[in-house]
């Protein structure tokens, strides 16, 4: 029977003391509470930031239109703390304020269509969330985006061809 090298064991215990203690800054959380109200609440203010640096660099080339939609829109999440993807990036944050973004054009065009009208728009952060894990799923040829041989799968693309083609 082995026996463990205590040096070891502690030097381990230490190690995950560390990670553990670094985890809330990591993931953003600060000093909530061990309900997590307060961490669902940095998860929609993060999103709300998020949208407003979104809007920030890219209000010049959105449709005036469409703003005010953005401005109007709702997030939802049931989401009590815990992360959806262990990164230090705040990628859910970052997709539902694209969402937002995106539903808000769809609004002006549909307003187009059907005339203004306010419309209640929201995005719930799971399903914004669920959607960019599916990107990170997806495969081309049966290899994933990372593999070598995707690539050589893919078309290529010219942008300044793609200028003068009416399909694109």
């Amino acid at each position: 029977m082995s026996s463990l090298n205590p040096h070891l064991l502690s030097a381990r215990t230490f190690n995950i003391s560390i990670l553990d203690h670094n985890m809330p800054r990591l993931f953003g959380a600060g000093g909530e509470d061990s309900s997590g109200v307060e961490d669902a609440n940095s998860l929609l203010t993060g999103t709300r930031i998020a949208l407003k640096k979104l809007l920030a660099k890219a209000k010049d080339n959105l449709p005036e239109e469409s703003l005010a939609h953005i401005a109007n829109v709702n997030f939802t999440t049931a989401n009590t703390g815990s992360p959806y993807f262990p990164s230090p990036l705040k990628q859910t944050e970052a997709i539902s304020a694209l969402k937002a973004v995106e539903a808000g054009v769809a609004s002006a065009i549909a307003d187009l269509q059907h005339g203004q009208i306010a419309r209640n728009i929201t995005v719930d952060l799971e399903r914004a969330t669920a959607f960019l894990f599916s990107t990170y799923l997806a495969t081309v040829g049966g290899f994933d985006k990372s593999h070598p041989k995707a690539k050589t799968l893919l078309k290529g693309w010219n942008h300044l061809i793609s200028r003068n083609d009416d399909y694109r």
